[in-house]
């Protein structure tokens, strides 16, 4: 089978560093919970300087079966004065979750909003080689969710989700990017055989559709599989199914695909953690790829250790390296962590891309009223489907605080961004903020 390329945008859940970490929602506790930050400063970009106010607000009310959650965060930045006063909202991110549970249920419903400027790394969003080289512009998602599980601890277990997300795009300048929505529905059933074995049912659907023309593509997934526990400590699990999809053009003929796909795995738990092996195959816009990868979970003394090997093959015979390395600790004034990743990914419209990354995080008391922060974080896009640039990307954060009155922080930062592409070049900026942090939380 061979599948040309509809469309392209394509991305990787990374690391983004940012001037201030956004509020946490804290909802062990029963009861209503409150917390606002309040934050400003004076940050210095190309040597332009602007004054930033932030505002993070969370709430959270907590019941025996019901949890309702609210967080806000934003800033405001200004810069000039008088008549000459430009600025306005950065980064609005609001997010909302409620769920409720049952004897046998539970229930989530969720919804959110962000708007950030066009190339910006967010988690869970996807990018392509235009959105990360563009310099002008803004990307505003909206999100639903609504997800019901049901025969909770019973023979027969299962769940319903739904999702919908929207991608806004404005003031782009002669970047050309293109709105589009996508919708998934997601369910799967489980019986409990024995004790020792479980069977399984599922299915997906999911739509894409791009605003003012563009590629359309409907995909859809219908599988059945089985976990078997050999031993207490072994298990060996199987997949099997059939994913096709339709992808429609203007101005072109439709295309279909279908491929049979497959999930074996298996799981072996050790004193000190345990070992994985699995093989996978999915269907894409350039066929049918296979991974295989073996891994390791360790605790040790001085960290928690995880790795994956492995190879992914394309359909045209085309095989590569793979792998994922996660190493972190927390310790009693300090902590850090670091991830090492390469991988294939596929975008909402089934288009393939090498994603590379290594990031790095430390975090240190420096004292009683002092810390430091620390981020860096390199990444790669590869689109080998298409013409477009490959993208390199590195940014860099140092951030140093000082308590100086209760829950009140003086808070110093530097941060460097430098992206790379083969047709524009290196581009390259480096932000200083200095500025005032305060924390309130409060039980109405």
């Amino acid at each position: 089978m061979h599948v040309t390329k509809t469309a392209k945008v394509v991305g990787t859940a990374v690391l983004s560093v940012s001037v201030l970490a956004p509020p946490v929602f804290s909802q062990e506790d029963a009861g209503l919970r409150m917390g606002l930050t309040l934050g400003a400063g004076l940050i210095s970009e190309d040597a332009h300087t602007r004054f930033r106010s932030d505002l993070g607000l969370t709430a959270s009310s907590v019941t025996r079966t019901q949890t309702l959650g609210f967080s806000f965060q934003s800033a405001l930045e200004t810069e000039g004065q008088g008549e000459e006063e430009t600025g306005g909202l950065v980064d609005p991110n609001a997010q909302l979750r409620y769920t409720r549970r049952g004897a046998r249920s539970l229930l989530e419903v969720s919804a959110s909003y962000r708007k950030t400027d066009v190339g910006t790394v967010v988690p869970e969003e996807n990018l392509d080689s235009d959105e990360l080289v563009a310099r002008v512009g803004s990307r505003t998602t909206y999100g639903q969710g609504l997800g019901l599980t049901f025969g909770i601890d019973t023979p027969i277990e299962g769940s319903i989700e739904a999702s919908r997300r929207q991608i806004r795009y404005s003031d782009l300048g002669e970047a050309t990017l293109l709105d589009f929505d996508t919708t998934a529905v997601a369910a799967d059933v489980q019986f409990r055989a024995s004790d020792v074995l479980d069977l399984r049912l599922s299915g997906e659907a999911e739509r894409t559709d791009t605003l003012d023309g563009g590629t359309d593509r409907d995909s859809y997934r219908l599988g059945f599989g089985a976990e078997y526990d050999v031993s207490a400590a072994l298990s060996v699990s199987l997949d099997y199914g059939y994913a096709w999809y339709e992808s429609r053009e203007v101005g072109a003929e439709t295309e279909t695909a279908y491929s049979p796909i497959f999930d074996f795995g298996l799981v072996r738990q050790v004193r000190d953690g345990l070992y994985r092996m699995d093989v996978a195959s999915r269907l894409t816009n350039q066929g049918t790829r296979v991974d295989l990868a073996v891994g390791r979970e360790r605790a040790l003394r001085l960290g928690d250790l995880t790795w994956s090997l492995g190879v992914t093959r394309s359909e045209d015979g085309e095989v590569d390296p793979i792998l994922g390395v996660g190493y972190g600790k927390e310790l009693p004034t300090s902590s850090y962590e670091v991830r090492l990743e390469r991988a294939v990914q596929a975008d909402a419209f089934g288009d393939e891309a090498f994603v590379g990354a290594l990031e790095v995080g430390y975090d240190r008391d420096l004292g009683k009223l002092s810390s430091l922060g620390f981020e860096m974080a390199y990444r790669e896009w590869e689109f080998p489907q298409d013409q477009s640039d490959d993208v390199e990307r590195l940014e860099v954060g140092l951030e140093v605080r000082r308590t100086f009155a209760r829950d009140t922080d003086l808070v110093s930062r530097v941060s460097r961004k430098r992206t790379l592409t083969e047709s524009q070049g290196a581009d390259t900026e480096t932000l200083f903020f200095v500025g005032v942090r305060r924390n309130f939380g409060w039980r109405p």
